[in-house]
Formats: C-alpha cells, structure tokens, sequence
C-alpha cells in the first residue's frame, strides 16, 4: 500500500468518527435499557459487519446475538456459562432472515435491542430451537481458504470465525508476530 493510500483513509476515518460516535452513544442507551430492564454484562462485540451483542439474560442464561448480511441470530447458552459457550454450544438457537443484503450487518442498536427482545421472548414461550448447521458467508469462507493457503494470520473480531479457531485476536495476531520475529532473531534471521 502506497503511504498516500493511507492519508486518504485516515481522512475517511475522521469524516466518520462523528457518526461513530454517536453510533456508540445509542449502544450505550440499549445497554442502560437492558441493564434497567435485568440484562447483565450487555456488551456490543462489535458495531457492524457483523453486528454482535453478548451478555447474559435476566433469567441469567448467557446470550451471543449476531447480526450479518442477511440474517441474524441468537444463541443462548447455559445459566452461568460465557457469551463464548453460548456461541460454540448453544442449547438454544433461533435464525431470523429478514433483510437485502448487507442490511443485517448494519443493525441499528435499537434494532439489535428490538431483535433481541424478540427472540428472547420466543425462547421464553418455548419456540423450538433451530437446528440448522452453522456455515461461513461464502465470501468470508473464500478469504478464510486463502489466507489458511498462505500460512497467513487471520485476525478477527468475529466471534464465530475466534470460536471456530479460524481466526485470532489482534492481541494474539500481535504475540504471535513478536514470537516469529523473536525467533528469526534468534537465528540470525533478517528482520521481515
């Protein structure tokens, strides 16, 4: 990437904090509302592509609800377990299509709020879960394949590619880079 490449996005980004910002005010409104209403640990995991609320219910089972392309979908897991297990185990699980692509992925927070109170509500009243297999979004199954073809790192802040060990944290991306330059140097290797 060119350095000129980089100025035009770091002006993109700052024409966009402004809407950022207030983006992350109305998550937090929908995690006072939540909290007030018996949600606890309510976090939004990530903002959009894809959208992903955690936390736990009032009754305290812990909840995954993501949000992406054209479909979204909540994960409840077990009273006392994480967002995490509740992701990789659900004992509960309801798909909802909805939307034209991307719209999913661009919830609104008052959405994901109204679509979380929604499905919660059908597992209350006791709707059969969904037993549809998981898969990746052909384009991200494409990117995932590719970068497994190179030996490359895939760094994500999705949680289902973290869950399916197809990605790491930046935090990990980063350990993992400093070990493999430890090493090099430790053989005497070029810095890459």
């Amino acid at each position: 990437m060119a350095s000129n490449d980089f100025d035009g996005t770091r002006e993109q980004l700052e024409a966009m904090r402004p809407t950022l910002k207030a983006r992350q005010r109305r998550e937090r409104e929908v995690i006072r509302r939540l909290t007030r209403d018996g949600y606890r640990d309510g976090t939004f995991y990530t903002t959009a592509c894809p959208v992903q609320l955690e936390g736990r219910l009032p009754s305290g089972e812990a909840f995954y609800l993501r949000a992406r392309g054209t479909t979204a979908r909540l994960d409840i897991g077990a009273k006392g377990g994480t967002p995490e297990d509740a992701c990789r185990y659900p004992s509960w699980t309801k798909r909802v299509q909805r939307w034209d692509w991307p719209q999913a992925g661009w919830l609104e927070p008052v959405a994901s709020e109204a679509l979380l109170r929604e499905l919660t509500a059908a597992y209350k009243n006791g709707q059969p879960t969904d037993t549809v297999l998981r898969s990746l979004d052909p384009e991200v199954a494409a990117v995932v394949a590719e970068a497994k073809a190179k030996d490359a790192v895939v760094v994500t802040l999705d949680r289902d590619l973290l869950i399916r060990g197809e990605g790491m944290t930046p935090e990990e991306a980063l350990k993992r880079f400093a070990a493999e330059e430890a090493a090099k140097a430790d053989k005497g290797l070029p810095d890459s």
